[in-house]
């Protein structure tokens, strides 16, 4: 009788979260914001935090060389809101090596819980296997606040998404404060 083996690895790409192999069936891409860049921009300065907020992720899929982006998103990261930190922290990071200026982290996220993925039974029964990059944003608190595929393999993104929101860290340090931050966990699942 064959096993199932489902393991994950952590990559803690701080700053930096690419996917290397392009035999994936498929990858993560960026929308372009639905409103134009300035305006975001403007709206991270808004009073309202939801505002804020809002405007921090839409910019996930803007050009990084728009005048004023870097700037205004590197100063939400550290907004009063815990919100609008964590919006510009995804951001920030799916915006990295085209933004200058990113403050570095004076110490990485730790994991602290990680459970193993459950191999979908459909999966088995067909004999999928693979590896599916989920990209996190661990909060503040050393939760999964966000997380989606990076690369995907049908048939498994649901129970690899399902796995990773349940770790626990310690959060990310920057500035001698706990900080929201991106990772990437390659999880594996193979037939034995």
């Amino acid at each position: 009788m064959k096993r199932a083996l489902a393991s994950v690895g952590l990559l803690l790409a701080v700053g930096c979260a690419t996917t290397r192999d392009t035999t994936a069936t498929a990858t993560v891409t960026r929308p372009v914001p639905s409103r134009p860049v300035p305006e975001l921009v403007a709206a991270l300065a808004d009073p309202d935090p939801a505002t804020r907020s809002r405007a921090a992720w839409e910019l996930v899929g803007a050009d990084a060389r728009e005048p004023g982006l870097a700037t205004a998103l590197i100063a939400a990261l550290d907004d009063p809101d815990r919100s609008v930190r964590e919006a510009a922290s995804w951001t920030v990071w799916n915006l990295h090596g085209k933004l200058e200026g990113v403050p570095e982290y004076d110490a990485p996220p730790k994991i602290l819980r990680q459970t193993k993925p459950l191999y979908p039974e459909a999966a088995f029964r067909k004999k999928v296997e693979g590896q599916v990059d989920v990209r996190m944003l661990i909060n503040e608190e050393g939760r999964v606040a966000h997380a989606e595929v990076g690369r995907s393999v049908r048939g498994l993104d649901a129970a690899a998404l399902s796995c990773v929101r349940q770790w626990l860290f310690t959060p990310a340090q920057r500035k001698g404060r706990a900080a929201a931050t991106m990772a990437v966990a390659p999880v594996s699942f193979r037939i034995d």
